[in-house]
């Protein structure tokens, strides 16, 4: 049997309760709401994560990956002319992950060299809170002894590990720990001092007497999320609240008298059961059913505006809780953008905020510089004077740098117009550089831009100190194509 009355349709349509629009339900805005007073994340969650969500995985990515593209330039003060000291002693870090001399065990293990093991180390340090490198010093003690750095034979080899697999044996009033322990899942534990680790943090917090630990990045950006959907689902709600109809009933003044001079309540009853009728096939079967004699439903427009600024909080919160700009985490700058100046904006920008990152790896390299310095089989066995800068990444367009060196040559128009700098001095700066070095300057009778040929036209080295004062109007580029012979 079918009903069309009001309690028919309630009992039907209560079977499809909702709790966010409070069909069903007494239609509180709170009793759907859970606050996130719950605990942190667990290995397992943070493990998962970066593979369920591509946002995530590259708020614990994108800077490690940046540093160590752009990574670091190495100085050595008195450095002798021709002397290759520092690349030498970058490269042989960098061979730490497959060194030409690596024994069986060595070739079986899983090795880094140092642009790779800082990538790797600080991702898991973002991800699960710290991570440590362990470098291979053969100095012939054990991994639990300090490292005796007047016998240290070679570095061997770095290995990554994250919080899970080192953890530090706790020592009575003594901080930080002196030892390690590295578990090996179902071979034991191995002793490490803390003179062989090198650590890195993901957010490092500092309480007490400057003990720190890190914590993850991906529980502050859990954080945000389920305090965004929160309010996703209270603008549900009020979206919602704004959807309202308007419903004329004959009889109602009549009904509402008659439940006054009976004192029943039969006749608001019906007018509140018929109501809710309405209103919950309205959410749920998107129509209002009514009798088309006796009820005239209608709809009152409103307008809410707002709703694109509570999707786009979590945005600015996601934004300001991993220090990645809006256009670099949301792969917001497209190609025009690399092309304007916005663009190039945006690349300095980040290249800046990439060096900063980098700087917090300084400590760590240095660390690993000065036990290099010391092995017996690298180029120097004492430590100099050295300094470490992390280099500025900024890769500009060839639009970019075309324009550059368009003003770079009207720079140097001016300077041989003064008189300032001769023009063989301009043709230094091509020299070696991504431009053709096969350049020179030919003094020419002929309209501006001509292209001269002419192996007579050609001005000899032995030329350039007497033409200073020539205009730089008489002066045109060409490429030099005269033959050897």
């Amino acid at each position: 049997m079918i009903r069309n009355d009001s309690y028919g349709l309630i009992n039907t349509f209560s079977l499809l309760a909702n709790q966010q629009t409070g069909i069903g339900t007494s239609r509180s805005k709170s009793e759907a709401i859970a606050l996130n007073f719950g605990g942190g994340l667990s290995r397992k969650e943070l493990e998962m994560l970066p593979q369920r969500d591509e946002l995530i995985r590259r708020v614990i990515e994108i800077f490690p990956q940046s540093a160590a593209k752009a990574w670091f330039s190495l100085h050595i003060a008195n450095n002798k002319a021709g002397d290759n000291l520092a690349d030498e002693m970058m490269r042989y870090l960098e061979d730490l992950g497959d060194r030409l001399d690596a024994t069986k065990i060595e070739q079986r293990a899983e090795l880094y060299g140092v642009q790779e093991a800082f990538l790797l180390a600080s991702c898991l340090a973002r991800q699960f809170g710290k991570a440590y490198i362990l470098v291979g010093v053969d100095d012939g003690n054990r991994l639990d002894k300090p490292i005796d750095k007047e016998a240290i034979a070679s570095l061997r080899w770095l290995q990554v590990y994250d919080n899970s697999e080192i953890l530090p044996i706790s020592e009575h009033g003594h901080y930080p720990p002196q030892l390690y322990e590295l578990v090996n899942w179902g071979k034991g534990t191995t002793k490490i001092h803390r003179s062989r680790l090198l650590p890195f943090w993901g957010n490092r917090v500092l309480h007490g007497l400057g003990r720190g630990d890190g914590v993850n990045i991906i529980q502050p950006l859990f954080d945000a999320y389920a305090d965004w959907l929160q309010g996703i689902k209270a603008g549900s709600a009020m979206l919602h609240d704004f959807d309202v109809f308007t419903l004329g009933i004959k009889g109602l003044g009549q009904a509402m008298l008659g439940d006054r001079q009976t004192n029943t309540t039969t006749g608001s009853d019906a007018i509140i059961a018929r109501a809710t009728a309405l209103d919950m096939g309205k959410s749920i079967v998107r129509g209002i059913i009514y009798d088309l004699e006796n009820e005239q439903p209608g709809s009152v427009t409103r307008s809410y505006s707002g709703a694109n600024e509570i999707v786009q909080a979590l945005e600015s919160r996601w934004v300001a809780v991993s220090g990645i700009p809006r256009f670099k985490l949301f792969g917001e700058i497209g190609g025009q953008g690399l092309a304007n100046n916005q663009g190039l904006a945006m690349r300095a920008e980040w290249a800046i905020l990439t060096q900063s990152f980098a700087q917090a790896w300084i400590t760590n390299l240095r660390s690993l510089l000065k036990l290099a310095f010391l092995a017996k089989d690298t180029p120097s066995q004492n430590i100099p004077q050295f300094r470490l800068s992390p280099n500025y990444d900024l890769q500009l367009t060839l639009q970019e740098k075309m324009e550059l060196e368009k003003a770079a040559a009207e720079r140097s128009k001016i300077l041989v117009d003064l008189g300032a700098i001769a023009p063989n001095e301009i043709r230094t700066g091509y020299e070696g550089s991504a431009f053709s070095p096969d350049i020179v300057l030919l003094l020419t009778s002929s309209p501006p831009g001509a292209l001269r040929k002419d192996k007579s036209d050609i001005v000899s080295d032995q030329e350039w100190s007497n033409m200073a004062n020539i205009s730089a109007s008489d002066w045109i580029v060409v490429a030099n194509e005269v033959s050897d012979d």
